[in-house]
């Protein structure tokens, strides 16, 4: 085959793939699309949600808790805190949690 050919064969598949694209909207069928119009339109109803309410102190205290067991055990098993920003040796989010602790104290 030479190149001549082989550029006339090129830019006839390239044409045929690329002309469906172009074609008007009547070509396709009815049903064309449905799944997607379906899901978007459940997608667009409002779903119920619970109303959140305030912790309450104790629960506040057991997530603090948690959070201060589960800190210690990264720490001892040598893996670095998740927080990148440190202040003289203590994470941010550390910090943050002490400053927690004292408030709901």
């Amino acid at each position: 085959m030479n190149r001549m050919t082989l550029a006339v064969g090129l830019v006839s598949a390239l044409a045929l793939a690329i002309l469906p694209a172009c074609s008007a909207r009547k070509s396709l069928s009815d049903s064309s699309g449905r799944a997607t119009r379906a899901i978007f339109q459940l997608q667009a109803t409002p779903r119920k949600v619970a109303e959140s309410k305030p912790l309450s102190s104790e629960e506040a205290k057991k997530i603090l808790r948690n959070y201060e067991r589960g800190s210690k055990a990264r720490r001892s098993r040598g893996q670095a805190s998740t927080s990148s920003n440190t202040q003289t040796g203590r994470s941010v989010a550390s910090g943050a949690m002490t400053r927690l602790r004292r408030s709901i104290e």
